[in-house]
C-alpha cells in the first residue's frame, strides 16, 4: 500500500476516465490504480464548481469487483465534457430564441403573491430532482478497508476557460433570471423559463473535468 505525504510537492498527469450513465463520478488511473472522484462531494460546487479544482478532492481506490460493475470509457471520449456544456448554454440561447415569439401571448394577468408562489414550487421540485438523482448516481464506495488519497486535481488550462465561461454565462442568466422575477416584469414565461435555467446551472459542477489527462498534486493519504 503506497502512502503519500502531505508536503509531497510532485505532480503527476493522470488518465481520466468518464463513467457510463454516471455524471457523478470519474476515473482516474494513478500508479496502476483506479480510483474514483466523486464531483459532487461538496455542496457548496454547486455555486460555484470551481472548488472542485482548489479544494482537496478524495480519490477512492476501487476494488477489482467493484470496478468490474463500472462501465467507463477511454479517452476517444474526451469531447465528451465539452460537448455536455456546449449543449447546455446553446441550449439556453436556443430556448430562449424560439420563446421569444410567444412572450406576448403568455403576458396574462397575474401578480407577485401567484408569480412567486410558481416559481417556489418550481424550485422545490428541481431541488428534489437534483437531490434524487444525486441519490441515484452515489455508488457508495467508502468502507473502513477503503484507501482514500486527498489531493488537488485540475484539468488544464484550457478546459477551465471553457468551465469559467460556461459558469460565469450560467451565472449571468441565473441573475437576469431573478432581476425579472423580482422587478416589474409580469411575464408568465418568466416564471415557467427561470427554474430550467437554474436546474442547468446546478449541473455545472459535473463538466468541471474533462475526459482526458487531469493533473494532480498535493497528496496525502487520507487517515
Amino acid at each position: 500500500m503506497s502512502t503519500y505525504n502531505s508536503n509531497d510537492n510532485q505532480r503527476f498527469r493522470v488518465k481520466m476516465y468518464r463513467i457510463h450513465k454516471n455524471p457523478r463520478y470519474k476515473l482516474i488511473e494513478l500508479n496502476q490504480k483506479k480510483y474514483l472522484i466523486d464531483l459532487e462531494s461538496n455542496y457548496f460546487t454547486y455555486l460555484f464548481p470551481p472548488l472542485n479544482w482548489i479544494l482537496k478532492k478524495e480519490l477512492i481506490e476501487v476494488s477489482n469487483d467493484k470496478l468490474n460493475e463500472i462501465e467507463y470509457d477511454d479517452n476517444n471520449n474526451k469531447e465528451q465534457a465539452k460537448n455536455i456544456g456546449c449543449v447546455s448554454g446553446g441550449g439556453s440561447v436556443l430556448i430562449a430564441t424560439l420563446m421569444r415569439p410567444f412572450m406576448d401571448l403568455m403576458d396574462i394577468p397575474s401578480n407577485q403573491f401567484i408569480n412567486s408562489l410558481i416559481v417556489i414550487v418550481t424550485m422545490l421540485v428541481i431541488i428534489f430532482i437534483r437531490g434524487s438523482l444525486r441519490k441515484k448516481w452515489d455508488l457508495k464506495l467508502k468502507s473502513n478497508k477503503t484507501l482514500i488519497i486527498k489531493c488537488i486535481v485540475r484539468p488544464k488550462l484550457k478546459h477551465m476557460f471553457f468551465v469559467i465561461g460556461s459558469y460565469l454565462m450560467f451565472l449571468l442568466f441565473s441573475l437576469l433570471m431573478i432581476g425579472l422575477i423580482l422587478g416589474v416584469e409580469n411575464n408568465l414565461m418568466i416564471y415557467i423559463g427561470s427554474p430550467l435555467i437554474f436546474f442547468m446551472f446546478s449541473l455545472m459542477n459535473l463538466i468541471t473535468y474533462d475526459n482526458e489527462e487531469v493533473i494532480i498534486s498535493k497528496l496525502s493519504q487520507s487517515e
